[in-house]
């Protein structure tokens, strides 16, 4: 059997698909939407070495375009972390049949080729580059140019494979990885390194030497081979390393069990978090919330704001609490009934949710602390609506967690999904919003800004001190809605 008969399988398999044949008009619309852009990009190509020179007089396209392109594959890579998805092949019914793994392997990986992401780009880059180096450099050079892009977009998608099959998972490498972008974003805004035109140096260089583009085709050629060695060693179900992984989980979790139910119910939500897609997603994109202050520095006068600084803690330290929070009991909607069934103390059931809030925006508040170099105001209204997150947001959001529940399949992404989305989900919003503004204005007008947080801050102390009287409310709220909700959760979608 050969790749042939392989991709005749998955070209059958597809037209078979229900949803084909349900969605046929859409996808038409789709296809058509595609072939526009491709010629509107194909165009863009063909007239952006104008448009260069006339917005950037006495500068080569070239040379602009290669001082950019490096923060044009961090939003690539970003993009492609939320939308794109991993090339798949069902290979257990080939397992047993005469076909060698590595033409399995290089199959999965050859269907990566396919994404949006690496064939838009050809559109602009071909008829760009091979315009704007003819007019000026030999033929060869504008095709090493393009050899060069080209291989570094693919080195993105390579890589992109490589940390979601291994370290999205993880989360001491997400957190790394973050610290590492926030790092480098610092740099770059500071002046202390300036990436953009290293890497640009770098492709010009291309320019003058033209084999130079082979050292930029050997780093997708070598992360190919990265992503090879370990869909093979992991072809197989028993060699996932899937049981391991489980009990490794388990004993990595199991320090919560002494602080009994509570502690039991804290692992439960964890492993949620981390064994289903779109809660996952929600703690991810909560992460990267992290480099929200950013905005600041990109523009000036927004610091000169004072409001905004609350606007950012919020989102900086409690993304999560809203994004993961909105839904939280309808994460549960599949096994919500075996909760209800145990001998679960309720408020347990709430302390544990609670925990968990604040868990995580403390990891949050004290991954910003770095952003004290950049402005102490930061981090001081950080940590004021950190305050605010775990003595008001975590009450809000529980309250009206149990309004408006709706069934959700954890197992699919949260990129334009709004499964279990509801009038509840937005109204939960505007008390967070607002209530922070009205505590710090007054103090602030009255005495300063750091009289404002101080006042937030202890105002939201204050409230979670009364935490034994929310979960008492919250307790009583889940008794008297959670068969109207068990109903809910029994149907089908």
């Amino acid at each position: 059997m050969g790749i042939g008969n392989i991709i005749k399988h998955e070209f059958l398999a597809f037209l078979r698909k229900g949803v084909w044949q349900k969605q046929l008009l859409i996808n038409i619309v789709i296809g058509l939407s595609l072939i526009y852009l491709g010629i509107s990009l194909l165009l863009m190509g063909l007239f952006l070495p104008d448009i260069l020179s006339k917005g950037f007089p006495g500068h080569d396209p070239l040379h602009l375009v290669n001082r950019v392109f490096l923060y044009y594959l961090l939003v690539d890579f970003l993009f492609r972390f939320f939308f794109q998805g991993l090339p798949v092949l069902h290979v257990v019914p080939y397992l047993h049949l005469p076909i060698r793994k590595s033409r399995l392997v290089n199959y999965v990986l050859a269907k990566s080729f396919l994404s949006p992401f690496n064939i838009l780009p050809l559109f602009i880059i071909l008829p760009f580059g091979l315009r704007a180096a003819a007019d000026v450099y030999s033929a060869g050079t504008a095709l090493a140019w393009c050899v060069s892009i080209i291989s570094l977009i693919l080195a993105i998608n390579f890589l992109l494979m490589y940390v979601k099959r291994n370290l999205s998972g993880k989360i001491l490498v997400t957190v790394g990885l973050m610290l590492l972008i926030t790092v480098l974003m610092a740099a770059e805004i500071m002046g202390w390194l300036e990436a953009g035109v290293l890497a640009g140096m770098a492709l010009d260089a291309v320019l003058r030497f033209p084999l130079l583009s082979l050292a930029f085709l050997a780093l997708p050629l070598l992360l190919y081979a990265v992503n090879y060695r370990y869909l093979r060693n992991n072809l197989y179900p028993e060699e996932t390393g899937i049981g391991a992984a489980q009990v490794a989980g388990k004993e990595r979790l199991g320090f919560l069990n002494r602080y009994g139910v509570t502690g039991q119910l804290i692992a439960v939500e964890l492993k949620l978090l981390w064994r289903h897609k779109r809660p996952r997603t929600a703690l991810i994109v909560s992460l990267l919330f992290l480099l929200y202050p950013f905005l600041l520095f990109m523009n000036k006068e927004i610091g000169e704001f004072n409001f905004l600084y609350l606007l950012i803690g919020l989102f900086t330290t409690g993304m999560f609490i809203l994004n993961y929070g909105q839904y939280l009991i309808s994460w549960e909607g599949n096994h919500f009934d075996s909760i209800m069934a145990q001998n679960i103390p309720l408020a347990a059931y709430f302390r544990a949710k609670l925990y968990l809030f604040i868990g995580i925006a403390t990891i949050c508040l004290f991954l910003s602390l770095p952003f004290i170099f950049l402005d102490w105001r930061i981090v001081a209204a950080n940590a004021a609506m950190y305050c605010f997150n775990i003595g008001f947001s975590t009450f809000n959001v529980m309250t009206f967690a149990m309004f408006g529940v709706r069934k959700i399949d954890i197992s699919k992404n949260s990129v334009f999904n709004y499964q279990g989305a509801g009038i509840a989900q937005w109204l939960l919003a505007i008390p967070i919003m607002i209530l922070p503004f009205i505590i710090f204005l007054p103090f602030m007008l009255l005495f300063d800004f750091i009289t404002g947080l101080i006042a937030l801050a202890v105002i939201s102390l204050l409230n979670l001190s009364l935490s034994t009287f929310w979960l008492r409310m919250l307790t009583r709220q889940l008794k008297m809605r959670k068969y109207s909700m068990s109903e809910i959760f029994r149907q089908d979608n």
